[in-house]
């Protein structure tokens, strides 16, 4: 049953959409893989190869479930290992790069329709929002 899945589903939305999820969501990783992964990206512990590949697979599959780019569909995919942590961190980065604008001003900017939004993360490695210094 396909009908139902969030990928099928957000092709029959007719409202605007926006998206913000983490290719390294940290509620998905603890309860879909293993909560010695959880803890070993949490404490900034080495990842060895065979988990690093898995992460980087489900952040593959989270970008190619992500609705074609219309007006009103829009989306970031950040690498930030977090869950629901989007407001409480809207005006930090959206990426593990400092430079990178914050998610206040890129929702802002679709929210008033100054510009597409469709960014995703070029990191593919998870990083813990603790670690980003302002």
């Amino acid at each position: 049953m396909q009908c139902f899945q969030p990928k099928k589903l957000v092709e029959y939305v007719k409202s605007p959409l926006f998206i913000f999820q983490s290719g390294f969501d940290s509620f998905q990783v603890r309860n879909t893989f293993s909560m010695d992964l959880y803890q070993a990206i949490k404490n900034h512990s080495s990842i060895n190869p065979s988990h690093m590949a898995l992460l980087q697979d489900f952040k593959q599959q989270i970008i190619m479930a992500l609705p074609h780019s219309s007006a009103t569909k829009e989306y970031i995919v950040t690498s930030t290992f977090g869950h629901s942590f989007a407001f409480a961190s809207y005006k930090k980065p959206m990426f593990a790069d400092t430079n990178s604008e914050p998610i206040e001003r890129a929702f802002r900017d679709w929210y008033f329709d100054k510009q597409p939004i469709n960014f995703i993360d070029p990191s593919n490695v998870p990083y813990y929002p603790g670690t980003l210094s302002n």
